[in-house]
C-alpha cells in the first residue's frame, strides 16, 4: 500500500468478542503492508489493540473502529457506548489500567473524550500531522478531541 494515496476503513461490531482486538490488528497490518520490521506498524498495532481491548472490556455492546493510513501517518479512532469517565491516566506501575498511559508514552497525538453516547479515543502517529494539514480530516470523527475535526455524525 502506498501511504501517500491513503486508505480509510471502518469496522462496527455489536457485542464484540475477545478476538476483536486481534482482528483489528490484522486488518491494520494488511492495510499498512508491514514486513514485520516496521516500528510504526508495531506501534500502531499496539495502540489499536489497547484501545479496542478497552472498548470491548468496558465500553458496552457497540464498538466502532476507524483507521486512516495516509502520507506515512496512521490514525486510530475507537468509539464505544461506555459511560465511564476517565479522569487520569494510570501509572505504568499499577496492576491494571495501564494501557492509556502506555499509549500516551508511545508518542504521537492521543486524546480521550467522554461523550453523551459513549467514549471516543483517538491516536495518530504524528502529533502535528492534522494541525499542519499533512493528513486530511478523517470522516465521522467526534469533537471535543483536540486532534479531530468536528462532525455532526456520532454513531448511534
Amino acid at each position: 500500500m502506498d501511504a501517500d494515496s491513503g486508505e480509510f476503513w471502518s469496522v462496527r461490531r455489536y457485542a464484540p468478542g475477545i478476538d476483536f482486538p486481534r482482528e483489528i490488528r490484522e486488518h491494520i497490518r494488511r492495510t499498512m503492508g508491514g514486513d514485520g520490521e516496521d516500528e510504526l506498524l508495531h506501534t500502531t498495532e499496539l495502540v489499536a489493540g489497547e484501545l479496542v481491548t478497552n472498548a470491548v472490556q468496558h465500553g458496552g455492546p457497540h464498538v466502532v473502529v476507524r483507521f486512516l493510513w495516509t502520507r506515512g501517518v496512521a490514525a486510530v479512532t475507537v468509539h464505544d457506548r461506555g459511560s465511564r469517565r476517565i479522569s487520569t491516566l494510570k501509572r505504568p506501575a499499577e496492576e491494571s489500567g495501564r494501557g492509556l498511559a502506555i499509549i500516551e508514552a508511545l508518542g504521537g497525538g492521543f486524546c480521550l473524550s467522554t461523550l453523551p453516547n459513549g467514549t471516543c479515543t483517538r491516536w495518530h502517529s504524528e502529533l502535528t500531522a492534522f494541525a499542519e494539514g499533512a493528513v486530511p480530516p478523517v470522516p465521522h470523527t467526534w469533537a471535543p478531541c483536540p486532534h479531530t475535526y468536528s462532525s455532526p455524525e456520532i454513531p448511534q
